[in-house]
This record gives C-alpha cells, sequence and structure tokens, in this order.
C-alpha cells in the first residue's frame, strides 16, 4: 500500500471576476443637474440621467477636454482648475464658450 497521503483542504468557492463600477456610473444625478443647470435647462426627467450618462462618457465628450485642463493646471504649478484653464482646453478642442470675453 502506498502512503502518500495529501492533507484535503476545504473546497474553495468558484472566483468569481472583479467587477469595477461601469465608467459611465461615475456621473451622479446631481453632477447632471448641475451640469442641466448651468447650460439652462430646468427640469430633467428621471429616465434622462443614464442617457445622458451614457452618452458623455460613451463619446467621450469630457474626457480630453478634463485632461487638458489638468495639464495646464500642472503646467502652472496649481492643484486647483481655474476657469482659465478651461477656456484653454476648450478653445483647444474648438468648442466655442459664449460670455467669457478675451481682452
Amino acid at each position: 500500500m502506498n502512503s502518500t497521503h495529501r492533507a484535503l483542504s476545504p473546497p474553495r468557492a468558484p472566483r468569481r471576476p472583479h467587477r469595477n463600477k461601469e465608467t459611465f456610473q461615475c456621473l451622479t444625478d446631481a453632477a447632471l443637474m448641475r451640469m442641466c443647470h448651468r447650460a439652462g435647462i430646468k427640469r430633467v426627467a428621471a429616465h434622462i440621467y443614464n442617457t445622458l450618462r451614457y452618452d458623455i462618457v460613451r463619446d467621450h465628450l469630457l474626457t480630453p477636454i478634463m485632461r487638458d485642463a489638468v495639464i495646464l493646471a500642472t503646467l502652472a504649478q496649481r492643484h486647483t482648475i481655474t476657469l482659465a484653464d478651461m477656456q484653454l482646453a476648450l478653445r483647444r478642442h474648438r468648442h466655442v464658450i459664449y460670455g467669457f470675453g478675451t481682452r
């Protein structure tokens, strides 16, 4: 009789893949409402939030603009993104922003 006996460990539960929160869930309803108010929209229906969230992130609308604004603030050795940083980033991406005159 061969006496190569291994101690049996208790069975493990199968591993589930680690799921991160979907990228478009990072924008809260309040944040979307603030952006809508800034754009002049007074009311937003409840079912519109997910559509807005998905469209903003899927189209990568904010990512390159915010990346440029962060780079501009970093180059100026600041931790706060200012209005001027956002204006330059928007101008670089050819988005017209009215109401902020340049002198």
